[in-house]
């Protein structure tokens, strides 16, 4: 079920009690227009979250393969706030970086987007929301900082990515780490219909340069599905 802007405020809210205006106008800005404003070098962005990174205290490091309770939050339906703390080595920080920008490329939004989000902001009766976002609009809506309360309560070290890669991250750091070997390296997908092989592999192949090869079109071709129907299992190699 899609969860609705106004879903996604009440659980910021409620995770973060201290929040001020200019966070929720963060929050709507983020929701709507994504990191763009935050991404004119890729090389500098990487750079930049490298050094972010290794300036967290060392016990707020949990590293993507052990279990600690670091999650990414839900900014909309399509974008989540993955937190710097997952990563537990500079290469997935790389990958982050990489994920980062990714999203910077293929996100957009209106103003209009942005202003009806706004409004949905104002059925929680923030003290202050609504002469800020009427300087705010004034001002052109430019990309905001957490407010000051906020960063010493919170201390906010995260990036913006799609909820996909986050889904898929560990995944996806898995063929980033074959990668940096710079052989050859095949990955085979394998799973029953309908499971989600051939969207993973989309995944994969706009994030990374390779060839992909869908199995059915070698035990199934196009031309027999329909006669034949979809009642084995299929594999995709990378």
């Amino acid at each position: 079920m899609k969860k609705s802007f106004l879903q996604t405020l009440n659980e910021h809210l409620k995770r973060y009690p201290l929040m001020e205006p200019q966070d929720f106008g963060k929050l709507a800005f983020q929701s709507e227009f994504g990191p763009e404003h935050m991404v004119s070098d890729g090389q500098q962005a990487e750079s930049f979250l490298i050094e972010e990174w290794k300036a967290l205290p060392i016990d707020n490091i949990a590293g993507i393969l052990q279990e600690k309770q670091v999650s990414a939050e839900q900014v909309s339906e399509s974008l989540c706030r993955f937190p710097l703390s997952i990563c537990g080595s500079v290469d997935e920080v790389k990958l982050l970086a990489h994920l980062f920008v990714s999203t910077a490329q293929e996100h957009g939004g209106t103003v209009e987007g942005l202003e009806g989000k706004l409004e949905q902001i104002k059925n929680l009766h923030i003290s202050g929301m609504e002469e800020w976002t009427a300087a705010w609009k004034q001002e052109g809506y430019p990309p905001v900082h957490h407010s000051r309360i906020y960063k010493e309560a919170y201390q906010p070290h995260y990036r913006l990515i799609q909820r996909q890669y986050s889904d898929y991250f560990p995944v996806l750091f898995e063929i980033y780490r074959l990668l940096q070997r710079k052989d050859p390296a095949v990955v085979a997908i394998d799973g029953r219909c309908g499971s989600g092989k051939t969207y993973l592999s989309g995944l994969i192949g706009k994030l990374f340069p390779c060839n992909i090869c869908h199995m059915d079109d070698f035990y199934l071709p196009l031309g027999q599905r329909k006669k034949t129907g979809w009642r084995f299992r299929a594999a995709i190699w990378i």
